[in-house]
């Protein structure tokens, strides 16, 4: 009885220390150091405009708003965290003004860009590392290493919307199974939808998706079998393993051709029990991620968001012997 009464208590303890460190530590807090809190905002900004400019047919002055608020903020922004925030800003502001250039557009934002990137010259290489990529030939692995494949997948929104075959879906879904998984449990569910309405409800639900929502004719949404998982300890690795399946998932599509995108789920329990009921999928499985795949709309040249990499020595971090 009393060892019961122990585990049931470790519940409470390990789900109040999540809350605790979760509401001290996050990006909303005002606890939290102030600068690492920009940094990361910054980079949620700068993407959400890569992304943007990556669709097939993005809306003529979008997000600017969004532009002055990075202006702003880079201006306040200390480099202590990374550098990564200004290769990223200068990167989408170069790539707004070169994309509205050439659709012969004007307005007073595009000048207020160009009197910011003047009077903050960086260099071309950093320049060339956000905002926007144009990927010849992204699909063809021919003569490419294991590394340069690994390297060479990218997040693609420029989907046709035409069903693909159940059968290549199938196979795309074994090929995630290899992914490693905590005791072999493989408690990792693929259900794929083709239904445009069900995807429409779906993708309403998850909230990410504007802008190539519509054109999303194939969709999958990851899950885990929380009856993998025993005890407090084990709370998070229905995440864990549904995270590694579909990593898998996309370096699979990317392999056979299929443009894939993931689409997060940072949702809250309301819309977990509703994207449950709108999926048809078991209430006892937690939600890890959705994915919108299909062939790519132009397989020889797609473009996607530049999504710049931190310098390695930002991550890694060896703790080495003395």
């Amino acid at each position: 009885m009393f060892d019961k009464f122990r585990k049931l208590s470790g519940f409470a303890t390990e789900f109040f220390y999540d809350m605790v460190s979760y509401v001290r530590y996050c990006g909303i807090s005002p606890m939290q150091d102030a600068n690492l809190r920009r940094s990361y905002k910054i980079l949620i900004e700068a993407h959400a405009l890569e992304k943007g400019l990556s669709l097939s047919d993005p809306r003529p002055f979008f997000g600017t708003a969004k532009i002055r608020f990075l202006m702003a903020e880079l201006d306040k922004y200390s480099d202590a965290p990374s550098t990564l925030q200004h290769t990223m800003v200068a990167g989408v502001l170069n790539a707004y003004l070169d994309t509205h250039r050439n659709w012969g557009l004007d307005a007073p934002i595009l000048a207020e860009i160009e009197a910011y990137t003047t009077a903050r010259p960086i260099k071309s290489k950093e320049v060339a590392a956000g905002g926007l990529r144009h990927l010849p030939g992204a699909y063809d692995h021919t003569g490419r290493t294991p590394s340069e494949f690994l390297a060479s997948r990218f997040s693609n929104r420029e989907l046709s919307d035409s069903p693909l075959d159940i059968k290549q879906i199938e196979t795309l879904v074994a090929l995630a199974q290899t992914a490693p998984s905590q005791c072999n449990r493989q408690s990792s569910h693929a259900h794929f939808y083709q239904d445009r309405q069900q995807i429409k409800r779906l993708l309403e639900l998850q909230g990410g998706a504007s802008g190539f929502a519509e054109r999303v004719g194939n969709l999958f949404v990851i899950a885990s079998d929380l009856a993998a998982w025993g005890g407090a300890q084990q709370r998070n690795q229905p995440y864990v393993d549904g995270a590694l399946f579909a990593m898998s998932l996309l370096y699979a599509c990317h392999a056979n051709g299929i443009a894939a995108c993931p689409l997060n789920l940072a949702i809250s329990h309301r819309q977990d029990r509703r994207i449950k009921q709108a999926g048809d999928i078991p209430v006892d499985q937690r939600l890890t991620m959705m994915i919108a795949v299909g062939a790519p709309k132009d397989a020889n040249h797609p473009k996607a968001a530049g999504s710049p990499r931190r310098p390695v020595a930002e991550v890694f971090h060896p703790h080495l012997s003395a």
